[in-house]
């Protein structure tokens, strides 16, 4: 008889050690009066939450560091504890945890942890926010731009296109003489095309001197 009693606790003691540690504890609010039906969680893999209905609980956990947390919600508030427990051998572990009030402004587990994260964080993704606007207002008016020159371009005849080119080449501005010298056309037909130019309002003739200067209209 004694040796199937003490081959029944080496086996118990053999499926406890399987399992891991045993966490037990009880629930206690700030004047240690027992709390029942208070939400605890354990951050395990997969995560263990249970109601506790009787003051205490009790997880199985193999080796590691867990936080475990306990929620109690109240007509006046929410009551909340957390605690991290390393794991490091098998056996018992007793937890008892005691349950205070949270404000809003500390926040509490995953929601108020977000809550809490996105409050010291506002300014951070307010800078996002605006700097996202402003890429997205430049981008546009790029693109507007952009279309608006390739639809000009395709209403200037090419041969005047030759000099609106040469002139975006020099920052927009040239003196007439400066045009002839880098035309292949003669001095007469430049003339003529720069007078066809002007007429397009694409570019101003400004007097400088005996020369003269061409730049483009913005």
């Amino acid at each position: 008889m004694n040796r199937k009693v003490l081959y029944l606790f080496f086996v118990l003691l053999l499926v406890e050690s399987a399992l891991g540690a045993t966490i037990k504890g009880n629930l206690f609010d700030a004047s240690l009066q027992p709390l029942n039906n208070v939400v605890v969680e354990v951050n395990s893999t997969p995560t263990q939450r249970v109601i506790v209905k009787e003051e205490s609980f009790l997880f199985s956990l193999p080796i590691g560091t867990y936080k475990i947390t306990a929620t109690y919600e109240t007509s006046s508030g929410i009551l909340y504890a957390e605690e991290v427990l390393s794991v490091q051998d098998e056996g018992r572990y007793n937890l008892d945890m005691f349950l205070t009030p949270v404000s809003e402004e500390h926040g509490m587990g995953l929601e108020f942890g977000q809550k809490n994260f996105l409050k010291e964080n506002i300014f951070l993704y307010s800078v996002i926010l605006v700097l996202v606007i402003a890429l997205g207002v430049f981008v546009y008016f790029h693109l507007r731009k952009k279309k608006k020159e390739e639809k000009e371009e395709q209403s200037v005849p090419e041969e005047l296109m030759d000099i609106i080119k040469l002139l975006k080449k020099n920052k927009g501005k040239m003196t007439q003489k400066d045009i002839r010298k880098e035309s292949p056309l003669s001095e007469a037909k430049v003339s003529l095309m720069i007078s066809d130019l002007i007429k397009e309002q694409k570019v101003e003739k400004i007097k400088q001197g005996r020369g003269n200067i061409i730049s483009l209209k913005k």
